[in-house]
């Protein structure tokens, strides 16, 4: 099957069946022709959970479709080796784009693909050192999707965090954990560059980056994102700075600013509960322990697990296979059910510093939630700690929750 568009889409024989025209979550997972132990030890680890869900839910709307996204300028020349691994197993999906310095064109057309083969409910990215609970991310999006309704396709689901570009360079800077940690970050740093940062801005972690159908519509095909992308990538070519363009701060960077930076229509933000949800590796992290069954996402950084492979006398890739094999293990745990709460609240226009008049109307009619898991003391009682949106910000006005 050939498209237009800049993309080469090679779906497997039954991606055409009628079945995939209702994909729940379509998951990119971003790969290399060169990665293929990587693609190995998910297909063993995380990718099983997608064949389990489907055998059982092969008539209903929930269907998880995951491919290896890899660039098909990158591939037309391999060893047979290659080949072979297309033919075995038939998950890998090619496009016309670029790794290294422009990888993020891979990114983009991956969502023009999905959006174009499969229309699906909800549309991710994950990078290929991370590892997925399909079920329980499964789980929440069901929730999400049940509680927002029409809204949940201007969902953008992740870990959140904050950035400013540097216009001229495609830089990152000025991060901050939460709002008011960026606008922190903000106040220091715009004298430095004269007018050439942008306001502060949410952007989701690169590891798993889920977006509803409208709004990956408007990252893929809007006009604003096109134009944004080619400037930004002429900037990229042009200076060499930065290395590549950071993709999961651009995907925030061009939704942000979107509307002359009031940012994308009706936007709903959802942050997952970092350190229950959300994990990055640590050499301390008991991987065997129940609580690890919580994890819907767990991130294996190159440095942290260089760091524990020179402990261990072990290789890279021989810590990802042992952590992935741990967390597997948890795979069929008792917590299935959602046992999320979901709480919005409006996000009111940004305020940075009202004394010296900087204003930002980024997020007007955006809402903004977090998945959190208090009522499960196994993933952690902690309680909810609402965005400081600065000192407009009001209360909740949506608390639900469901088991």
């Amino acid at each position: 099957m050939q498209h237009t568009n800049n993309d080469t889409i090679r779906p497997r024989r039954h991606d055409v069946n009628p079945l995939y025209e209702r994909v729940f979550l379509a998951l990119g997972i971003l790969s290399t022709s060169q990665q293929q132990e990587k693609r190995n030890m998910i297909r063993r680890y995380w990718m099983t959970q997608n064949a389990e869900m489907s055998v059982r839910s092969a008539t209903l709307d929930d269907k998880v479709l995951t491919r290896f996204i890899l660039c098909e300028n990158a591939t037309a020349a391999v060893v047979p080796e290659f080949q072979k691994e297309k033919q075995k197993y038939g998950d890998m999906l090619f496009v016309q784009a670029y790794d290294g310095v422009l990888y993020a064109t891979k990114c983009f057309a991956w969502l023009r693909a999905a959006l174009r083969v499969w229309r699906p409910k909800f549309i991710g990215l994950a990078d290929d050192d991370a590892y997925v609970h399909v079920r329980l991310l499964t789980a929440d999006l069901r929730l999400v999707a049940k509680e927002l309704g029409s809204r949940a396709s201007h969902l953008a689901f992740g870990a959140v965090e904050w950035f400013c570009y540097v216009r001229n360079t495609g830089n990152v800077v000025a991060w901050g954990g939460s709002p008011g940690g960026a606008a922190s970050a903000y106040m220091r740093e715009m004298k430095r560059w004269d007018g050439r940062l942008s306001l502060p801005f949410p952007f989701l972690k690169g590891p798993l980056m889920i977006y509803g159908r409208s709004l990956a519509d408007t990252l893929a095909n809007g006009n604003h994102s096109q134009t944004e992308q080619a400037k930004l990538l002429h900037v990229v070519v042009a200076s060499k700075l930065p290395p590549r363009v950071i993709v999961d701060a651009f995907f925030g960077y061009v939704l942000a600013s979107d509307r002359g930076f009031r940012g994308a229509k009706e936007l709903v933000l959802i942050n997952m509960q970092t350190d229950v949800a959300f994990r990055e590796l640590r050499p301390s992290m008991n991987l065997s322990a129940s609580k690890a069954g919580c994890h819907r996402v767990v991130h294996m950084g190159t440095n942290v697990a260089r760091s524990i492979a020179r402990r261990s006398s072990n290789s890279i890739a021989g810590v990802r296979k042992e952590i992935m094999a741990k967390l597997s293990q948890h795979r069929h745990t008792g917590t299935l059910k959602s046992l999320a709460s979901l709480h919005c609240q409006p996000m009111q226009p940004y305020l940075l510093k009202a004394s010296r008049g900087v204003h930002s109307a980024l997020g007007t009619d955006w809402t903004s939630c977090t998945l959190s898991y208090k009522r499960f003391p196994l993933c952690g009682a902690r309680n909810v700690h609402a965005l400081k949106m600065g000192s407009r910000v009001t209360p909740a006005t949506l608390n639900v929750v469901r088991q």
